[in-house]
Order: C-alpha cells, then structure tokens, then sequence
C-alpha cells in the first residue's frame, strides 16, 4: 500500500545513517539501495500503466486532507470505541509509556528516538486524511503494521515497573485485552470486528444489550471533535484516580498477597469505569438504559433458532413466537448519531441490525407532518420516500434479508412534529425460509424492484447499479409484486468482458462486447418474494481513464437495471 512507503523510507534512512559508521559505508549504501530503487522504478511503473499517472497519491485524490484532521485523527486513532486502538486493547498503554521511558535512558535513547522516527510521521500522514479509520474494517487498521516494532518499548515498560499497583494494572489491561479480543474473533463468527463509522461499535452492544454503553465510550464523529476530547479526559481522569487509589492501599496489610490486589485492582478499575460511563450518560442527558437493541436481539433469536422456547414472566405462560410478535412494541430513542452530509443530515432514529421480517413503523406526535426517507444505511438511497398523510399511515417495511439498520431521516418539517415512532415486527423470516446469511448494507428501490447490497463489492446508483470490475458480488432482488422471473437490462463497459449470473441452479454466462445491451430475465424464487443472485465479472474499466475529463477511479464491470415487465 501507498502508506507504507513512508514506513520503508524511515527505516531504509536509518539503515543509511548506522552504515555511515562502518567500513566503505558508500559501497554498502548502494548495495543496500539497490533492491529498493528497482522496487521503486516497478512501483511508479504500475501507477503510470494502471492510472497514466506516476504520482502514487493519485487514485486519492478525491480524499479530503488537511492537517486540521490530525488532532482529531490521533484521538479517534487511538481512544475511539469502533476504531481506536487502545479502546480494543488497553495494554498497548504499556508499549507508549515504554517509549518515554526508552527515550529517557541514555542506554536505550537512540533505539526509542529511532522507533519515533518511524512512528510519528506514519501516523501524522495517516490522520491527515478524513478517513483515519480505513474504512468498514477491523480496529485500527493503519496502526496494525507498528505494532509489531512495539514489543521493545512493552517489554521495557514491563521490566522498568516498580510498584505493585502499576503492576497489577498492566495485567488487568493485559486481561481486559484478551477479553475484548476474544470476543471480536469468536462471538458471531468475527462480525463484532467490523465496525462502520456511521454506527457505534456493535461488541459494546453485544456485551449488554440493555445498557447504553455505546453512549458511555468515547467516539469520534466528524464536527464533534471536542466532544470526544471531552469524553477522553474523563476516562483518563476516572482511570488515573483509580490507580492512585491503588497506589494508596497497596502496602496495606489486607493488600498483601496476590489474591487480595487482584479483587482491589478489579473494583477500583470496575467503579472507575461505572463512574466515566455515568459521567457520559449524564453529560448526555441521557438515562442508560437500552431496551431497542435487546428487543431486536430477541426478534434476532427468533429468526435463527428454529425451537425456540418462550415464556412471559412472570405469569410463566408459555408463548408462541406470534403471541411474542403482537405483544412487542418497540420505541426506539431519537438518534444522535450524524450523518453523512453533516449536522442537516442527522438521521431521526436509527436502528441497527434488524432481522429480515415485516415491520410496521407508526410516526408519533400531535400532528406529524412533513416528508419522510425510511432506509436500511447512513447512503442517500431509501426504499421509503414519501409525505406524511394526515393522519400520518403506518410505513411497512417486508425485509427479505437481515439489514444493517432501519434509517428514518425527515425534512424540517418531520424533525418538529414527530416526536418518536413506534415499531410494530409483524413477521419474522424463519430459519428454514431464510434466502441467505448475510446481510444488506445497501438498499436501493428501482422502477420495479428493491434491491439489497449483500457486500461492498456493488456500486448503488438512483437509476441502475454497477457491479465491480473483476468481482463477484451478490444481491437481493425484491420485486414489487410476484412474478415468475425478474427482468433486468445489463450493459457492458467500453472494455470486451464476461459475466457470470448465477441464482439457485440457475447459471447464465454472458460473453460481452464493449459498450453490449441485453435484456434478460432471472428465474423468481416466488416461495420466499424475493431472489438471490451472484454476478462474477471477469474485467473492467476505470472511466477516469475512458474519459480524460472524468475522476471518477472506481473498477467498474457490468450496469445492471432491474426492468419493468414490459420491454
């Protein structure tokens, strides 16, 4: 990746000035260049034959960067809750404080001052974009190829500590580490790892379904750099009054052995958690409690255990999953997330991870009134659109898949008059009648069908969709009312190429020539309304270099339009 030419040029400096102290240093330099200059040479080489450009930084020129990004990139980077570093693994501390102490030793000074020489400008030139984060991903993912080089300052940090609190409060971060990623790599078969930054970090929510603790861990959202500032320095000061405490008691008679710090380093940290948590809540003005995300967790169980046992409490009456169905009412808290285009865009409520089913949403207020958008991402795409009849209707929503989230967005109008919504499932998708496992992060309803985005391998557009150059991607096609095939009109690219459609036992390959229309229809799987199909593309064409005046540099393979019955 283009980053890590930074990474390469700091340590290959290095290589050089520690050669300028042996024997024929020059002769030695130019050997030890000389792999890395033709390394460089096929490098711009790729970009001028891929891009007609030998500047690496092209296929970024649409990221916004500034340096003004950097505090708040460093912030997120490492104390946010989806993304931050030390947010996943709290041990990592001990590597940081083990730097400052290398740095302070004149035996270890030069190898720490070295390892800042790496550290600060790949970390500068990473927050200087907007998009620190990397996207949908893992944890810190532009911090994960330092890590490695970290192990000497945490095995510094290690041997310098003296005292029995800071001691016992590195393994309790060691422990909390090993925790947290555990559950990142089992629970849900790894999806808790990947986290949007539109969304809060789904593992906070998998650990306590009925509290808020999204809302009580620093985030960063963008325009709200303060805020997470704020958040920082409470827990920093709930954590730092928690090991002076420590500090205090342990040389206490009743602190002596192993087993009775272990039990005060866990309260202390525990109370000191309790307490920054609540602080947030409060700043917040919010109460804690979070019944939405474990009432669709229950719905969640039902669409995947095909026995499931029920019962009211505490009448202890046996339910059907029916009876479950038409006694849940969901009224989910007014978002605070942003949105995508700023403070405006701000979504009215957000729900994430809703299983596939039949949901009626009913807006609440005196006289709701104004325009309404009902999506499934923080995009600009909706299935939804539309004014609110007086009195307002309930908006019904058939999902033939799970979905990331239920995104209900308004104008001026339905911000003032709609004071919450309440969601009614009026059907959950059972196990046996499921049409895949995976899950629409993208919905875009077309002239005669909605259709769900199962991966980010498809590019959604208001008219038609493309698939990606060179991928497979897969979809949910719903059509507005049941028929026996779906019809759609692909077209090529300016660039020979070949498709593959697959849906069921259904395969059809499409040998295409540039710029090659055709209408074709794609068997419906009429029991579940809805159709699951694979599109493999073989090549592609950026139109960036199709068209001198376009910038768009996104690999594109096949158009695709769902059509109307008619040609």
């Amino acid at each position: 990746h283009t980053r890590f030419a930074l990474i390469a040029g700091c340590l290959g400096g290095l290589v050089l000035l520690r050669l300028s102290t042996t024997r024929n240093a020059a002769g030695k330099a130019v050997a030890f260049l000389s792999v890395p200059a033709v390394s460089a040479l096929c490098w711009i080489g790729f970009f001028i034959s891929i891009y007609g450009s030998p500047d690496p930084s092209f296929p970024y020129a649409n990221e916004e960067g500034s340096a003004l990004f950097i505090p708040g990139g460093l912030a997120g980077l490492f104390f946010d809750q989806r993304f931050g570093l030390l947010a996943y693994a709290p041990v990592l501390l001990c590597a940081f404080a083990g730097l400052a102490v290398m740095v302070r030793d004149r035996a270890t000074r030069r190898v720490g001052l070295e390892l800042f020489f790496i550290l600060v400008p790949y970390l500068l030139a990473v927050t200087h974009f907007a998009m620190w984060w990397g996207g949908t991903s893992a944890p810190a993912r532009f911090v994960v190829p330092m890590l490695p080089m970290l192990t000497i300052p945490a095995a510094v940090s290690w041997t310098a500590i003296r005292h029995r609190a800071t001691r016992a409060t590195a393994l309790a971060a060691l422990a909390t580490t090993a925790f947290v990623s555990a559950s990142l790599v089992f629970v849900r078969h790894g999806q808790l790892a990947y986290s949007t930054r539109q969304g809060y970090a789904a593992w906070l929510e998998w650990l306590s379904p009925a509290t808020d603790l999204t809302r009580g861990l620093p985030a960063w959202w963008r325009g709200r750099e303060a805020a997470l500032y704020g958040q920082i320095a409470v827990w920093v000061v709930s954590a730092g009054l928690a090991w002076m405490v420590l500090r205090r008691v342990e040389r206490s008679r009743w602190t002596r052995s192993r087993g009775a710090l272990a039990a005060a380093t866990t309260a202390a940290y525990a109370i000191a958690g309790m307490a920054a948590i609540t602080a947030l809540w409060g700043f917040a003005g919010l109460r804690g409690n979070a019944d939405t995300p474990g009432q669709f967790e229950l719905l969640r169980r039902l669409g995947s255990e095909r026995r499931p046992l029920l019962f009211e409490v505490p009448a202890m009456r046996r339910l059907t999953p029916h009876d479950l169905l038409m006694a849940l009412r969901i009224t989910p808290p007014v978002s605070t997330t942003p949105g995508g285009a700023g403070q405006n865009d701000w979504p009215l409520y957000q729900i994430p991870a809703v299983p596939a089913g039949r949901y009626r949403l009913q807006p609440n207020g005196d006289r709701p009134s104004g325009w309404v958008m009902v999506g499934i991402g923080r995009d600009p795409f909706s299935i939804v659109t539309g004014p609110m009849a007086s009195p307002p209707e309930p908006i019904v929503l058939n999902f033939p898949v799970d979905v990331r989230a239920i995104v209900v967005r308004g104008d001026e109008q339905a911000r003032r008059s709609i004071t919450g919504i309440t969601i009614e499932p009026l059907s959950i998708v059972a196990p046996a009648r499921r049409i895949g496992p995976g899950v629409a992060i993208h919905a875009v309803r077309y002239e005669a069908a909605t259709v769900y985005f199962l991966d980010d391998r498809s590019f959604p557009e208001p008219e038609a969709f493309w698939i990606g150059g060179a991928r497979t991607s897969s979809i949910v096609i719903q059509p507005d009312i049941p028929r026996p095939s779906v019809p759609l009109v692909v077209r090529n690219g300016p660039v020979a190429n070949r498709a593959q459609l697959r849906s069921g036992d259904w395969i059809l390959d499409l040998p295409l020539a540039p710029g090659e229309e055709r209408r074709i229809s794609v068997p419906a799987d009429t029991a579940r309304a809805a159709t699951l199909l694979t599109v493999t593309v073989t090549g592609g064409f950026r139109p960036s270099a199709a068209d001198p005046n376009s910038r768009d540099t996104r690999f594109l393979g096949l158009w695709v339009r769902p059509a109307a019955l008619s040609p």
